[in-house]
């Protein structure tokens, strides 16, 4: 007997055998054994077709998610560069930068002082309008041809004081442009003492009416802070590059190869065609390689990926495939009705619980359900209880801040009356010669003018204190220059933004109830500094002081009269900084009977529009 005729019966015994066992089964195992079986066969056909498709379209997916990048990466660099060229056009578009540029200047002493000046101003406005608007911005210098030894700068690095930007190779080619905008390369910078790598836009300021040449704007980048738009996080299995005509390379910071691979680059470039997908080798690794052409800065974008990571990839996809194809099979014969209901009742009982909280119904507590759904259970039965705990919280506060605002209303009694009929007594006392008259009504119209404004809760420090000065020449009128008053703030903290109406009931406090009768020398200080992130205003006078006990009382409950114009007190001020800034900002009092009394007031620094501010505040 053959052999190929044993290996035929041996088959057939074994098939004999299998239709046996088969005809013994119950229906529920046939049932199951043919489920068993479809998974099985249905495991081997998807893994087999996936498996081949991979092998077969990796290359293709790779190139085309690469391709993708870059094109994503090639629209993020021209919004860029766009927003940064649009920025580039603000000294065309102020007016008052152009007055600045074209002005000017006698050759005396006088001239120096007010040449320093208007460069201060030109810094503030490019902080305001250019700096200010992209926070990738790194400096920005503007040298005005009227005074070109003081340039005005807004930056973030040290700057280096023997630059001289004349000296720049791309100097004369973008002053010869006539206002064109120019892409400056990879270059060092210069201007500072860092000397890192750069990317700017300059471009020449010529005179709208004779066109002659007013100064050189240029804004800076990092190359770092450039690389971040396209470079989120480590990969060291993929390199992305931005390289200028020059084949100067921006890449990720701290990038591997980066010295290799501009090496690479410059050596091979010419023989790259642009949007061919090829595979390199840089080191002793295999990449697919991309290069895409970047028409704004008038370069290209490489992209590198290593092979052993996509196989690795699409590997290890292939591996989830095969455990998810096998990890549903097994979940789809285990399930049964039974335990899918034990599971989704007590499911749906939190749902409709949930439904109830967003209705508003925040004081639902759904039942204690067991196993591991408990956990879930409690902790929405806690979530509830804290949303109705915060939410009873926040109407409270919601109401004294309305209460607040309610108060401060009723203090304006009909101001805009007062103004003009005060506005039309002055000129009655001007033209009959009552200048004490006059001069005491221009300051209560100062008064009630702020007092009617509608600007809202926020306003600069400014006005403010402008505001409180009209205020103390009012009460001197009235005892006869008894109080002096004195203001130490510079002209940064006076930009800054603050609550109306918070220093004259502090003030006015200090006025009624600080001093005796006899008192000829009073004297309230304001002192307003920066401290620790934190604007702190200091109102300070020498009269007769308190104790301790009635400093607490204060901030309390207002045991002052309710004088003054918006009668608001010094309670309600604490209360007012509170509500709107924190608990962590508000009033202290320091008193010493016989001495003196201080009234701190601490609140974050903001602008004069109520916008935060960061660590380095107002660039004046």
């Amino acid at each position: 007997m053959s052999m190929i005729e044993n290996t035929f019966k041996l088959k057939h015994k074994a098939v004999e055998k299998i239709v046996k066992y088969s005809n013994q089964m119950s229906l529920r195992t046939k049932i199951r054994q043919g489920y068993i079986v479809m998974i099985i066969l249905f495991f081997f056909i998807f893994v087999l077709v996936v498996g081949l498709g991979i092998r077969n379209y990796s290359g293709k997916i790779i190139y085309s998610t690469m391709e993708n990048q870059n094109q994503q990466i090639e629209k993020s660099i021209d919004y860029f560069i766009d927003d940064i060229i649009k920025l580039s056009e603000y000294p065309y578009v102020d007016s008052e930068v152009t007055a600045l540029l074209e002005k000017s200047y006698q050759g005396d002493g006088e001239s120096i002082v007010v040449k320093i000046n208007d460069t201060a101003k030109l810094a503030h406005l490019l902080y305001k309008h250019v700096f200010y608007m992209n926070k990738r911005i790194d400096s920005v210098w503007l040298l005005a041809e009227n005074n070109m030894e003081n340039p005005a700068i807004v930056t973030r690095q040290n700057l280096n004081n023997h630059y001289n930007m004349k000296e720049e190779d791309w100097y004369n080619r973008v002053y010869s442009g006539n206002g064109t905008p120019f892409i400056l390369g990879v270059h060092e910078d210069s201007g500072s003492t860092s000397n890192e790598k750069i990317v700017s836009v300059a471009r020449s300021i010529v005179s709208p009416t004779d066109g002659s040449f007013l100064g050189m704007f240029v804004i800076n980048i990092k190359a770092n802070d450039f690389a971040a738009l396209w470079y989120n996080g480590q990969a060291d299995d993929r390199i992305i590059a931005v390289a200028d005509k020059g084949n100067h390379l921006i890449m990720n910071p701290n990038a591997a190869k980066e010295d290799d691979l501009e090496t690479y680059i410059q050596s091979v470039d010419a023989k790259m065609p642009v949007n061919k997908r090829q595979t390199v080798k840089l080191g002793n690794e295999k990449y697919y390689l991309v290069i895409t052409q970047l028409e704004c800065i008038e370069g290209k974008i490489y992209q590198f990926y290593a092979t052993k990571s996509a196989t690795k990839g699409f590997g290890i996809l292939y591996f989830v495939l095969l455990i998810g194809t096998l990890l549903i099979g097994a979940m789809f014969y285990l399930i049964s009705y039974r335990i899918s209901d034990k599971i989704t009742k007590p499911l749906y009982q939190l749902v409709d619980s949930m439904r109830e909280v967003s209705g508003g119904n925040f004081q639902i507590q759904t039942d204690k359900l067991n196993g591991e759904l408990q956990i879930l259970s409690t902790t929405f039965n806690k979530m509830t209880k804290r949303i109705d705990i915060m939410f009873q919280e926040l109407t409270e506060k919601e109401k004294q801040k309305r209460d607040m605002e309610l108060l401060a209303l009723q203090a304006q009694i009909n101001p805009h009356f007062l103004y003009n009929t005060l506005n039309s007594i002055q000129c009655v006392a001007e033209m009959q010669g009552a200048e004490n008259v006059s001069n005491m009504l221009d300051a209560m119209i100062s008064i009630l003018h702020y007092t009617a404004e509608s600007a809202g809760e926020i306003v600069a420090m400014e006005k403010e204190l402008t505001f409180i000065q009209n205020y103390i020449k009012i009460i001197n009128f009235r005892y006869f220059d008894r109080f002096s008053f004195l203001v130490q703030a510079d002209d940064k903290v006076r930009n800054y933004g603050t609550l109306r109406f918070i220093l004259q009931p502090i003030v006015e406090n200090a006025i009624f109830h600080g001093f005796e009768a006899a008192d000829l020398n009073a004297l309230i200080e304001i002192k307003i500094v920066e401290k620790d992130q934190n604007l702190v205003i200091e109102i300070t006078d020498n009269g007769k002081g308190m104790e301790e006990a009635k400093c607490a009382e204060i901030l309390q409950h207002d045991s002052t009269e309710r004088r003054g114009l918006n009668r608001i007190g010094i309670y309600n001020v604490n209360q007012r900084i509170k509500l709107y800034f924190g608990e962590n900002y508000g009033i202290r009092i320091i008193s010493k009977m016989g001495q003196f009394t201080k009234v701190i007031i601490t609140m974050p620094r903001i602008t004069a529009m109520g916008e935060k501010l960061d660590e380095k505040g107002i660039d004046c």
